[in-house]
């Protein structure tokens, strides 16, 4: 049970990277929900489906952001399950009677009980409980939203709590914990695909005009932005995927919708101040 943690996350993270790749293959349906008008003509802007930007990116600025956020994922996994290799190398030496005999000293390695002593918590379930109702949520939530976009959002919450919570308190390193960049950057992505799911929400539900609803969502996207990276410091792995996201909108939607993709420039002028105070 003490490596029960470290397996689960490996599944989850395999389930979730599964999920993702299955539903972005679904073909495109139309957008849904209340058209914006254009406040030069006053006519209706053509729809612009902004979950499906992220969740099925149409071109290489969006698939570049799902797929390093993939990558990331699969890095942290890969990092975990080396680390679990190790302390069952110290385990196994641990039972020959030389590994029993060895003792600490000033010089050389540690021996292989002061490694387990020292790690024994790094692959417990606790430890990575938030990353894993994160990806299981993750992996659930895209197939909930077309019939019941309330429900994918609430589960969408989760998996974004699930996240920020294990991107704030970052990676166990025997006493020590260090932030993770790789787990910041999908804390962002994640970030970003929730506030779209919420822009579209508000379309579904209140019937909200898209410009109206994104000014919303896009405010809410970097003010918390902004309050997150100020917590992570000089880890800049949210923020980069934030502002990968806030580009790729605007670039997805400059021609579509202007005023969508104005107030993601908005939006990143926000986060660039956040990093500048992040680093200072």
């Amino acid at each position: 049970m003490r490596r029960a943690g470290g397996h689960l996350l490996i599944v989850a993270t395999l389930a979730f990277v599964a999920s993702l790749l299955a539903y972005a293959m679904i073909p495109r349906s139309p957008p849904r929900g209340s058209a914006s008008l254009d406040p030069l003509s006053g006519g209706p802007l053509p729809g612009v489906d902004i979950v499906g930007l992220f969740l099925r990116p149409p071109n290489l600025a969006m698939g570049s952001l799902m797929a390093l956020a993939i990558a990331a994922l699969l890095y942290h996994a890969a990092y975990r399950l080396q680390e679990t290799q190790r302390l069952r190398t110290a385990e196994a030496a641990l039972r020959d009677r030389l590994g029993r005999r060895l003792r600490a000293g000033a010089l050389g390695p540690p021996p292989p009980r002061q490694i387990l002593e020292l790690h024994r918590r790094d692959d417990s379930l606790a430890e990575h409980a938030p990353a894993i109702i994160g990806l299981v949520a993750g992996a659930v939530w895209p197939w909930l939203f077309p019939k019941s976009p309330l429900a994918a959002f609430l589960v969408a919450a989760v998996s974004l709590a699930g996240f920020l919570a294990a991107a704030l308190r970052g990676t166990r390193q025997g006493k020590l914990r260090q932030q993770s960049n790789p787990l910041g950057f999908v804390a962002g992505w994640a970030t970003m695909v929730t506030f779209a799911l919420f822009i579209a929400l508000l379309q579904r539900k209140l019937g909200a005009p898209l410009t109206l609803a994104a000014t919303v969502g896009l405010a809410l996207a970097a003010l918390a932005a902004l309050s997150v990276q100020l917590r992570m410091g000089r880890t800049i792995g949210f923020s980069l995927a934030v502002l990968w996201g806030l580009v790729a909108l605007a670039a997805s939607t400059v021609t579509v919708n202007a005023a969508l993709a104005t107030l993601a420039v908005l939006a990143i002028a926000v986060i660039v101040f956040g990093l500048v105070q992040a680093a200072t």
